[in-house]
């Protein structure tokens, strides 16, 4: 768990702000950094080390010509794949972690790279050419990323308190969203249970393009869900299940710090650490 944020604003330049990096500093205990990429856009983020514990990974990262920086929180498991694939191509990298290879990945293959990602993700990379932002996160939203837009200023981060914080209205309860809230213990679409605060939604890459005049949020999605008929027997899909547990597990054991299973007694986690105990 990383955390990352950022600040954008159309019509007047920024000044950092303190509160964004301590608000996140439980997500990210291992290294803090804040980068201002233009006078009116700065990125921040916090690392906790676990895919290549090297300084080489901290962020925000830049690409090797300058055009591109990432801030990124997730894990991408079927980098080391992916790695493969941009160095037949010619990319040649100076870390062994995930990041880098997210970054690259972008530059290679644009918006189609979300299609290829196997993992858990919300991140923003900055085009300088282009001068434009992207957003996005895993298409199951397992990774958290919030975002309040006001007068042509856009500020996110993956804490909403980090734009409660921040704010220089008072924010107001959205009672609008209470009931689903008190009903599921969720609050699904973008919307969040403080007004002028949403979600940027799973699934979908977001574009912020700064030579307008004014913040809007283009989307397109990356990811379509198809049902297909299943005529597996009972057998086949016993086996088929227990493929993919595995093969889930694996990827998810991937890490150069030490790991740990928190048990709550169920099914569930007892598989988990059974099968993980049989590949450590």
């Amino acid at each position: 768990m990383c955390g990352i944020a950022g600040q954008i604003d159309l019509n007047k330049s920024i000044k950092q702000n303190y509160l964004i990096n301590k608000s996140l500093s439980h997500r990210g205990p291992h290294y803090q950094k804040v980068k201002r990429l233009k006078k009116n856009l700065i990125f921040y983020h916090t690392r906790l080390k676990i895919i290549d514990l090297s300084d080489g990974s901290n962020q925000p990262m830049s690409s090797q010509n300058s055009r591109y920086t990432i801030v990124y929180n997730g894990e991408l498991y079927n980098f080391k794949e992916i790695k493969k694939e941009l160095q037949k191509k010619g990319y040649i990298f100076k870390t062994s972690g995930d990041t880098e290879v997210f970054l690259n990945g972008f530059i290679e293959f644009g918006l189609n790279f979300f299609k290829k990602i196997n993992g858990i993700f919300a991140v923003s990379i900055y085009d300088k050419k282009l001068n434009c932002i992207y957003f996005a996160r895993d298409f199951i939203g397992v990774k958290p990323l919030y975002y309040t837009i006001n007068n042509n200023s856009l500020a996110f981060s993956s804490e909403l308190k980090t734009l409660v914080k921040i704010q220089k209205t008072k924010c107001k309860l959205n009672e609008k969203v209470l009931n689903e809230f008190l009903f599921y213990k969720y609050i699904t679409g973008k919307h969040t249970l403080v007004k002028n605060i949403s979600k940027f939604e799973p699934g979908i890459v977001y574009k912020v393009d700064l030579n307008k005049k004014t913040i809007k949020l283009e989307k397109s999605s990356y990811y379509n869900f198809i049902e297909k008929k299943n005529n597996d027997t009972l057998q086949d899909s016993i086996e088929n299940v227990e493929g993919l547990f595995k093969k889930s597990i694996n990827l998810q054991l991937q890490s150069d710090a030490n790991l740990g299973i928190q048990l709550s007694g169920g099914i569930d986690s007892t598989l988990i650490t059974e099968f993980a105990s049989d590949q450590r």
